[in-house]
């Protein structure tokens, strides 16, 4: 499933990751790479050594709460999407490998709750 999931993501050339959970949400057209995803064969994104990485999900509050000292409602303290709310850790440096043609390549990151992604 993992090989079908890789070519409907790099359909446009472009491919797209999301870090997190087994059960978290996964963006649409996007790869799930957990903390145990591990590069190989048959899995074109993966870590090299997945020892010491943790996947973490932290659930979006989307509920507005109404606030009795405002006498209103307040958003949620960070609103955040699908794709920035979950993520792997570690303590350690740890490689991803991307199987690629040979090339240049453009490699844009977005962080945390970030409102800017990095290119």
């Amino acid at each position: 499933m993992l090989a079908a999931m890789a070519a409907s993501a790099a359909a446009d050339g472009i491919i797209r990751i999301d870090f997190g959970t087994e059960t978290s949400p996964v963006r649409k057209s996007f790869l799930r790479v957990t903390h145990k995803t591990v590069f190989g064969p048959k899995t074109p994104v993966g870590w090299v050594n997945p020892t010491g990485l943790i996947s973490k999900d932290v659930p979006i509050p989307r509920d507005w709460k109404f606030s009795e000292s405002r006498g209103r409602k307040n958003p949620p303290p960070i609103y955040t999407t699908d794709l920035r709310r979950d993520h792997v850790q570690g303590r350690e440096d740890a490689v991803l490998r991307v199987r690629v043609p040979e090339g240049r390549y453009r490699v844009c990151c977005e962080s945390a709750t970030s409102s800017r992604s990095g290119c």
